[in-house]
């Protein structure tokens, strides 16, 4: 097995407390959210493992990692640390933080691997017909497919035509 291979198993066993539960459904985005967040034990230990894991990138046992990704992990790792900042526990996170911390963690994650197109990323959306947001967690992949699926349906109804006054409709 190849050292990076190794690497990465060891980083989602440090990290799965919040890797694992930000692909779990439920029904509920807000109590997935508060659950992912409760599999964090200990705030100190879970930043100091995060710490460890950069170091590790740092020192190349991930591979070859470009400066600019690894100035992503460094800014997500910080950003990390900043939410964990005076806190007693995970779970005084807001919603809004807790996905700052979905986020963070899974930019970490992608460029470990070395794959960002597998990277979840969580948007807040305003829903019509209610004043409650709700939260949406997809790849990078699934997010790219469905803008490409709707430039081709939108490509594909521009290129039919509706004859009426002035518009022949010769091609």
């Amino acid at each position: 097995m190849s050292i990076r291979v190794v690497a990465t198993i060891v980083f989602f066993m440090l990290l799965a407390p919040v890797a694992a539960s930000a692909q779990t459904p439920g029904a509920s985005e807000k109590q997935d959210a508060n659950e992912r967040v409760e599999r964090i034990d200990n705030v100190a230990e879970y930043v100091q493992r995060t710490r460890e894991v950069i170091d590790g990138a740092r020192d190349g046992i991930y591979g070859k990692i470009r400066k600019r990704d690894m100035d992503r992990v460094v800014q997500s790792q910080e950003q990390i640390e900043a939410l964990f900042a005076d806190r007693q526990g995970p779970i005084t996170l807001t919603h809004d933080e807790q996905i700052q911390l979905t986020n963070a963690q899974e930019s970490i994650n992608a460029i470990i691997q070395a794959d960002d197109k597998s990277r979840i990323v969580c948007t807040r959306a305003k829903v019509i017909g209610t004043r409650f947001a709700k939260t949406e967690c997809i790849t990078v992949a699934e997010r790219e497919r469905r803008a490409d699926t709707a430039r081709r349906i939108i490509k594909t109804a521009n290129d039919y035509c509706v004859p009426g006054e002035g518009n022949p409709c010769a091609r």
